[in-house]
Parts: C-alpha cells; structure tokens; sequence
C-alpha cells in the first residue's frame, strides 16, 4: 500500500507540519527508517535519534523546531501508530473473507451466524453455535456444544473442546487448546487416578490469547477468563483457575489450579503460582517470580520466591556482597578463637 503523507495526516486527524505531497509505503523505527517510511516518536529521550533520521514522515506529540521531516502531530502518538500500522497490513496478514471452505467438516446442527468465514479442514461437531462475523482457521476444531461469540477470530489450529464458551471479539491465535483436561490426580491404591474433569472454560468479551497455550477445563464449575483480559504465547492455566478483568498476562506464565486473580493484575514472563491462591486487584507480579502466598491487592512482588517489591531489591542488592560479608565473618571468628585461647583462664 502507498499512501501520501497529506491523505494519511487527514486519515489520522493529525495536523501536518512540512510538505504532505511525498507518499509512503511502510511503517519503521527511528533507526531503520527510509525516505518511504513513517516513524514515531513517542518518548522524548530519543530525540536526538531525530539528527539521523530519513524517514518520510514522524509522529509526534507536539510541534517540533529544527526538523526537516513532516510531522504529523497526534494527541496520542501510541494510538496513531496502531491506525497507521492497521494501514499497512499486508495483504496476506489480513482476515479472509467470509465463507466455508468445502474441506471443512460441519456437523448438520451446527448454528453459523451471518458472515462467518470457516478454513480448510476446520472441525465443528454436534451443537456448535458460531456468531456473526466470526472467523474459524483452517485446522481449527470446535467441540460438541462450543458456542463462540461474534466478531471472534480463532487462528490455524485452534482447539476449542466440549462446551466451552467464548464471548464477544475474541482472539486466540494458533495452536492453543481450550477447555483440555486439567492435571488432577489421586492416589488411590497407591496409583494415580485422574479426577473427572466435567466442567468446562469460560473466555469473556474482549479477551486475546496468544499462540500454544493451554487453558483446562474445570473439575466442575468453569475455569474463567474476565473481559478484556490479554494472555501472551506459552501461557499454562490450570483447572478452576478464575482470572479478573483486564488482566495482561506474559508469556510462560504458570497458574496452578484453583488461583483467584482480581482485575488488572499484571504478570511479567516466566512467572509461576502456586496452587489455591489469590492474588488481589491491581497486583503486579515481576518475571520469573515464583508466587508461594496470597498477594495483597495493588501489591507490588518479585522474586524467588516472591516477596514485596523494595525488601526483594535489597535482597539482591547483598547478594554480591555475600562473599566479602563471608571473608571479613571467619577473619572475625578466628580473631575470637584466638583472643579465647590467649586469655588467662578466670
């Protein structure tokens, strides 16, 4: 796509600062940027990345002196450039139009909305229900009685077992399984007995799921996702795990089963939970933390295992500290064995 630098500052609302008549291709960062792409400028302290930029035109947040490139002045330069890079989606990147493709298989009670697209070879068994609008990948698999909400975009290979529900635009992206059979096991006779899992997953509005995740279905009841929640690639949730509104979730994120997460909590990558906890709302929770005890809403925790936020950092603050403290601790030991065994007895 090709657009002129005029027509995009009129597409964005944005007020254009130097000649609009050049087009554009692309979108780039400051560094790699070329005459044909529009970068952004959306932290001041890179400004003076601005001496040795090419590109066509920036966004920014506010007028800038002594800048040859067009500006394109935005009240939000974040939200423009997510305009601008919807823009210039490539044609394959885009969502494919509505329809069936004649290898998918479609069980004659099935319920498709108006205007749904389902890909090559995707499987939709007995009482699945799909809205309006929604897009099924091709590969992907719906169980019996799956109902999923419209305006959803299921990606290639998506796995959506029996009953499980999904509400209003959701995405889930490839090769995620929704609804498997979660990690409960008894003993019993001294063998491992799995523990009926007869319940199912619950994905609210709004929520996006990364690709290869794993969501269980519940031992009875339903495992939740609150609206508007985003869950990166990677991502285990266990059974009966209940998840708060608008929660954002990073990648290789462990939830044992039975967790209660509150709305907006925040979890960095590799972050592990132990099972029957609840961390309350608001809490952020530092990468590669392993959680051991409740979480106290708008709490602030890392670490492994996790603990409050400045005690951990001055935790880690001793530790390189820790061989010295030990050298000057045994010289301080022997000086008093020795000043023991010189001292006259009493």
């Amino acid at each position: 796509m090709e657009i002129r630098i005029d027509a995009l500052a009129r597409e964005l609302g944005a007020e254009l600062v130097g000649d609009g008549a050049a087009a554009v291709r692309g979108v780039a960062s400051l560094d790699a940027a070329g005459p044909g792409d529009v970068t952004f400028l959306a932290e001041v302290k890179r400004r003076h990345q601005l001496r040795s930029c090419r590109a066509g035109a920036i966004l920014v947040a506010e007028r800038m002196d002594r800048v040859t490139i067009p500006q394109l002045v935005v009240g939000d330069v974040n939200a423009a450039l997510i305009r601008v890079l919807e823009l210039f989606t490539p044609e394959a990147d885009a969502l494919p139009s509505e329809g069936i493709d004649p290898t998918a298989r479609i069980a004659a009670d099935v319920h498709l909305g108006e205007g749904v697209s389902i890909g090559a070879y995707a499987v939709l068994e007995k009482g699945a229900e799909v809205g309006d609008g929604a897009i099924i990948g091709a590969g992907s698999h719906l169980g019996r009685e799956v109902r999923v909400g419209a305006g959803c975009r299921l990606g290639d290979h998506v796995v959506v077992h029996s009953r499980c529900r999904l509400g209003r635009r959701v995405v889930v992206q490839s090769h995620t399984v929704i609804g498997s059979v979660g990690f409960g096991y008894m003993l019993h006779n001294g063998r491992a007995r799995l523990v009926p899992h007869i319940g199912n997953v619950v994905i609210e509005d709004d929520v996006e799921i990364g690709a290869n995740c794993c969501i269980d279905r519940a031992k009875f009841g339903s495992t939740r996702i609150g609206a508007g929640t985003k869950i990166d690639n990677l991502v285990q949730i266990a059974h009966n795990v209940v998840i708060g509104r608008g929660c954002l979730i990073a990648a290789l994120v462990g939830i044992s089963g039975s967790c209660r997460l509150g709305d907006g909590v925040i979890m960095g990558g590799q972050v592990g939970v132990r099972d029957h906890l609840t961390i309350g709302d608001g809490a952020k929770i530092g990468g590669k933390s392993f959680v051991m005890r409740d979480v106290a809403p708008g709490q602030e925790v890392v670490g492994y295992p996790a603990m409050e936020k400045g005690h951990a950092l001055r935790t880690v603050a001793v530790i390189p500290k820790l061989p010295e403290m030990a050298a000057r601790l045994n010289k301080l030991e022997r000086r008093s064995e020795t000043d023991t065994e010189s001292s006259p007895p009493a």
